[in-house]
């Protein structure tokens, strides 16, 4: 583990970056965050899992490039671990074992934030209203288009919501590409699902999770970042990860006739094996047990509320 500075007083907020072969990214990120003001103070923990191209170097050497990143009093702390490739639920949940603040708000490391962006975000937890709470992102590149949250469809593919909504909205699915979530709550569900391999599916898990176990999760539409483009890496493509990941979260949240839907539809990905999901299943059966008796509200009520065709 890394320091760039002593600990200071507890912070409001948690800002946790996981952060995979970011080199042109995450210094960027990290330079913005700390240029704009937040709206509520902050610490920062980067978590470098398991990176070949040497992007978090620069702050193994303390050097931001960055005034805020001087030594001057009030600055936000930022903490750097390095990890062997967790994948990024993992990442994130080791992050958010480390955090300090009663607030944690998830981040990727290639986005622009816009000013009072935390205070936004924190301040609608504060409410009580809602458990985890996301901004709109507007993803950057050839189209630049504004999501606010996210839904699935027939196929369980994430699709956005682009109708803006006037104030405070519930949605089904928050992206974790900016999650804000009280930490009593992260703790009281289990975190993000440390059984996921790399990346897909993680987010959507989690919003799935907060909504059956009784917590709701909303869009502030007034708080906005921008995603920044980038060539998509190659553990994002479809593979046996990904229908791993799939078949995890069906396994674990769906009915009988839902998750047998779920098994079809993973029988259509390639690095899908019936050996593969038998294999979950005898792993993972008691925790399904657990998950079903545990949650307030089931599969079936939460594809009828948001209107989900699946």
């Amino acid at each position: 583990m890394f320091y760039l500075e002593k600990e200071k007083k507890c912070p409001r907020v948690s800002l946790i970056i996981p952060c995979r072969d970011e080199r042109y990214y995450i210094r960027q990120t990290l330079q913005h965050i700390l240029n704009v003001p937040a709206g509520a103070s902050y610490e920062i923990i980067v978590v470098d899992d398991g990176s070949g191209d040497g992007c978090c170097n620069f702050l193994r050497r303390g050097k931001l490039d960055t005034p805020e990143a001087s030594d001057t009093p009030g600055r936000p702390t930022i903490h750097l671990l390095t990890t062997s490739g967790l994948g990024v639920a993992r990442a994130r949940n080791l992050g958010a074992a480390l955090a300090r603040a009663p607030h944690l708000v998830f981040c990727d490391a290639h986005i622009i934030v816009s000013p009072g962006w935390l205070g936004g975000l924190i301040d609608s937890l504060e409410k009580g209203m809602f458990a985890a709470v996301c901004p709109g992102i507007t993803f950057t590149g050839p189209l630049f288009y504004t999501v606010y949250g996210g839904t699935w469809n027939e196929s369980l593919s994430w699709v956005g919501i682009r109708e803006q909504p006037t104030g405070l909205q519930e949605i089904p699915l928050a992206p974790s590409g900016c999650l804000a979530v009280r930490k009593d709550v992260f703790r009281n569900v289990g975190g993000f699902e440390d059984g996921f391999r790399l990346w897909g599916y993680d987010d959507a898990e989690f919003s799935l999770k907060l909504w059956l176990f009784g917590f709701r999760v909303a869009v502030h539409p007034l708080v906005r970042i921008f995603h920044v483009a980038r060539p998509t890496p190659k553990y994002q493509l479809w593979g046996e990860h990904l229908v791993f990941n799939l078949l995890l979260m069906g396994l674990l949240h769906f009915s009988g006739h839902r998750l047998a839907k779920t098994v079809a539809l993973a029988k259509s990905f390639p690095g899908f094996t019936p050996a593969l999901y038998t294999q979950l299943f005898l792993k993972n059966g008691a925790r399904r047990r657990k998950y079903m008796r545990r949650r307030v509200f089931n599969d079936d009520w939460f594809m009828k509320r948001f209107n989900i065709p699946l």
